[in-house]
């Protein structure tokens, strides 16, 4: 292994858009499906616990807690499991 300088953006971009065109691609959709089904959920659940649930306004925060705590727990305890340097 031998020590480089801080790449240059162009060369990132290179790398990203050229050498790995289909990765970057696939990437980019992943984040952005994964980005727009979160904020589905999470945007339209206080709509469904309080019109179809009949949930008190007040009571909703009690049942995204455990959405926040799944959020907080899951990077924690499964972390490990995915970002191992064995591949």
């Amino acid at each position: 292994m031998r020590s480089r300088a801080h790449p240059r953006l162009i060369q990132v971009a290179r790398v990203l858009f050229v050498q790995h065109r289909q990765r970057a691609l696939v990437g980019l959709v992943r984040m952005a499906a994964q980005a727009f089904f979160y904020n589905a959920i999470f945007f339209t659940d206080a709509l469904v616990l309080t019109d179809f649930y009949d949930v008190p306004a007040t009571k909703v925060g009690t049942y995204l807690q455990a959405f926040a705590l799944g959020n907080f727990l899951g990077p924690l305890l499964l972390g490990r499991l995915f970002d191992s340097a064995r591949c």
